[in-house]
C-alpha cells in the first residue's frame, strides 16, 4: 500500500510538474513571439514610409513615433530573454575566476541579487514617469504613450524576478533573492508615493 501510494505522488508531482513546464513554454513563446513582432514592425515601417511617399506622395501618421516604441519593446523585451536564457550582457572579473570556484559562485550569486535589487527600483521609477513625466499622447487611435511605455515597468519587473531566481539559492537561503526584490522596492518609496499622490511629495 505504501509503495502504491508513492508512485501515486510521484504521478501527481510529475503531472504537475509538466502542467508547469507546458505553461512556462507557452508564456516564453508569446514573449518571443512580441519581440518577433516589434522587431518586424521596426523593420518594416521605413520600408512602408518610403513606398508611401512614392505612390500616395505622403507618409504614414505616427511612424517615427511608432518605431521609436518599437525599438524600446524590442530593447526591454529582448533584456527579459536574455536574463531567461542567463545570457544578459556583464562586465566583471567574475569570467576570469576558474569553473568549480566557489568565490566564483557566490560572486555570481551577489551579481544576480544586485541586479534583482536594481531592476526592481528601475521597475517602480518608471512607473512614477509613466504617470508624472509622460503626457497622454496618442499613437494609434486610442493607444497613448503612456499606455505602449508600460512595457517598462513590466519588463524591469520581470527581469528583477528572473535575477533573483537566478541567484541560484535553495533552502533557507532563498529568502535572500526575496529581500533582493523587496528591498529594491523599498528604495522605491518616495517613486511610490509619487505614484499615488502624484506630483512631488517633498513640496
Amino acid at each position: 500500500m505504501e509503495s502504491l501510494s508513492i508512485k501515486e505522488n510521484v504521478t501527481e508531482n510529475n503531472i504537475s510538474s509538466g502542467k508547469n513546464s507546458t505553461v512556462k513554454n507557452i508564456l516564453y513563446k508569446i514573449e518571443e513571439g512580441f519581440c518577433i513582432a516589434a522587431m518586424s514592425l521596426m523593420a518594416l515601417l521605413p520600408v512602408m514610409e518610403v513606398l508611401a511617399h512614392f505612390i500616395f506622395k505622403t507618409g504614414i501618421l505616427g511612424s517615427s513615433t511608432l518605431i521609436a516604441q518599437m525599438l524600446l519593446f524590442t530593447g526591454l523585451l529582448t533584456g527579459m530573454i536574455c536574463t531567461r536564457q542567463n545570457e544578459h550582457l556583464s562586465i566583471s572579473f567574475v569570467q576570469y575566476i576558474p569553473e568549480g570556484n566557489k568565490l566564483k559562485e557566490r560572486l555570481k550569486t551577489l551579481s544576480s541579487l544586485i541586479s534583482a535589487f536594481t531592476a526592481a527600483i528601475l521597475a517602480w521609477s518608471s512607473v512614477s514617469l509613466i504617470k508624472i513625466g509622460l503626457d497622454d499622447v496618442k499613437i494609434i487611435g486610442f493607444i497613448s504613450t503612456q499606455v505602449m511605455a508600460l512595457i517598462i515597468p513590466i519588463a524591469y519587473g520581470v527581469i528583477s524576478v528572473r535575477f533573483a531566481r537566478r541567484a541560484g539559492l535553495t533552502g533557507w537561503k532563498i529568502i535572500f533573492a526575496f529581500l533582493a526584490v523587496i528591498l529594491g522596492t523599498a528604495a522605491s518609496f518616495p517613486e511610490i508615493v509619487k505614484i499615488i499622490w502624484g506630483g512631488n511629495w517633498e513640496n
